[in-house]
């Protein structure tokens, strides 16, 4: 009796009167009881609560920033195209090799074709025979030395075909040739040089380096030729 008593109240609550499951559609406690068994089931929230813990945070967020930056880039580069100019380029570079400026308008001369030389002393010893030859690197003066008295006493001048070397005899005419491009220039020694590196075998007037076109590069490889050796 007393079973019998509590199991209807729980019974009428459910539905499961007298009437049988759901039969009282239209109360109140039938609708609670839809409701009740539409909602999820409790290991139904449990892994929707699961799958919520373990889902990465803000990761729409964090993609929707990321697409935002890279329009905004995008149009900043854009922008930047339309609206600012390279700058310039310069019409003339300086030269690579330290110490050397512009030389003053018409005392360099032009560069002439390989193998064919403006120097003086092209004409009257580019047929002789070749005395001895020697190789190494080639440099060339400063123009900061133009006007300086050379170790023969002679003046450099940048436009004159004039060399440095360590212990040729002054006055001697010798060929260089530059032996990666044969381009070639004929020179008189009137100086001392180049000292410091072992390499560096003639030192080379402006207007010569010019003939041999190693402004640019500053040392270049070179056979030196010697052709006439002066008077004892």
């Amino acid at each position: 009796m007393f079973a019998d008593s509590l199991e209807s109240p729980v019974d009428e609550a459910r539905g499961l009167g007298p009437r049988g499951l759901g039969a009282d559609t239209g109360g109140e406690i039938g609708v609670h009881y839809k409701i009740f068994a539409q909602s999820p089931s409790f290991d139904e929230q449990r892994g929707m609560s699961k799958r919520w813990l373990t889902q990465r945070p803000g990761r729409s967020s964090s993609q929707a920033v990321v697409a935002a930056l890279a329009l905004s880039l995008a149009a900043c580069h854009s922008g930047s195209e339309s609206t600012v100019e390279p700058p310039a380029w310069p019409e003339e570079e300086p030269p690579e090799y330290p110490g050397v400026t512009a030389p003053p308008a018409g005392q360099s001369p032009e560069p002439t074709a390989p193998g064919a030389s403006g120097s003086p002393w092209a004409a009257s010893h580019g047929s002789l025979a070749v005395v001895d030859r020697f190789s190494g690197d080639a440099t060339y003066y400063a123009d900061s030395l133009a006007g300086n008295k050379t170790a023969s006493g002679e003046v450099y001048r940048p436009n004159a075909f004039s060399a440095a070397h360590r212990s040729l005899p002054f006055g001697t005419i010798v060929r260089v040739v530059r032996t990666d491009t044969a381009r070639a220039t004929y020179v008189k020694i009137n100086d001392r040089g180049p000292f410091g590196n072992a390499k560096r075998v003639i030192d080379l007037s402006r207007a010569a380096a010019t003939e041999l076109e190693m402004l640019r590069a500053g040392v270049v490889p070179v056979r030196v030729e010697i052709l006439e050796l002066p008077p004892k």
